[in-house]
Order: structure tokens, then C-alpha cells, then sequence
């Protein structure tokens, strides 16, 4: 009989033990759906904020061109360092937003 009552008491242990284990990984699960659901909201946000970089892109070349109208120099002469940095924006537009999205991608001025 003692032999029954020791192994009660030990199974009985060990499921208390189990069923707060469980307590803990419920608990545990419940954090995570929520860190989940704000990441999503994050990642709607950035995207959202992502999707308008192309426009403004645009728009800031725009008005460095109406600011620096192109022209070409006299021979001899260089154009100005904002008409190559406007040049360059204009060529690259698909890459420089790019950039916001992935900040391993290679982006040289050189």
C-alpha cells in the first residue's frame, strides 16, 4: 500500500509539473501570437511607407532639375556636382529606392 501511495504521490507530481509546463507554453504562445500581430501592423506600416519613396523620389528630382536645368557645358567646361548628383538620381530611380527596402544593396555615387 505505502508502494501505491508513493507512486500516486510521484504521478500526481509529475503531473502538476506537466500541466504547469503546458500553463507556460499557453502563456508563452499567447506572448508570441501577439508580437505576431504587431510585427504584421509594422510590416503594413513599412510597406505603406515604402510605397510612397518612388513618388518623392520624383518629385525631389523634378524640382532639382527645375532648380538645375540640364544643359550641356561648353567644351572644356564640367557640369556642376548637382546636375551629375541629379543625373545620377534620374538614371538610378529604380535602385535608389531600393535601397530603403534592402540596406545590403550596393548604392555608389562613385
Amino acid at each position: 500500500m505505502r508502494d501505491y501511495e508513493a507512486f500516486k504521490a510521484e504521478v500526481i507530481e509529475k503531473l502538476k509539473t506537466r500541466i504547469a509546463e503546458l500553463v507556460d507554453q499557453d502563456r508563452l504562445i499567447a506572448e508570441l501570437r501577439c508580437e505576431v500581430a504587431e510585427l504584421k501592423g509594422q510590416l503594413t506600416q513599412l510597406r505603406r511607407l515604402l510605397g510612397r519613396y518612388p513618388a518623392r523620389h520624383d518629385r525631389i528630382v523634378t524640382a532639382g532639375f527645375a532648380a538645375n536645368p540640364f544643359f550641356d557645358p561648353a567644351p572644356g567646361k564640367k557640369r556642376s556636382k548637382a546636375a551629375n548628383l541629379l543625373e545620377c538620381l534620374n538614371s538610378y530611380r529604380g535602385e535608389v529606392p531600393r535601397f530603403g527596402t534592402n540596406v545590403a544593396t550596393d548604392f555608389d555615387y562613385n
